[in-house]
């Protein structure tokens, strides 16, 4: 999506936790970098 990210970055994730009986599946809908 363009969004470049360092292990130094904070990100914030919106989006959708889809939990089943045997795994967790998350629908990310958008993601942003916070500046510290």
């Amino acid at each position: 999506n363009g969004v470049t990210v360092t292990p130094k970055d904070t990100v914030e994730i919106q989006g959708e936790v889809d939990k089943d009986w045997n795994s967790v599946e998350i629908d990310v809908k958008q993601i942003r970098k916070v500046n510290p």
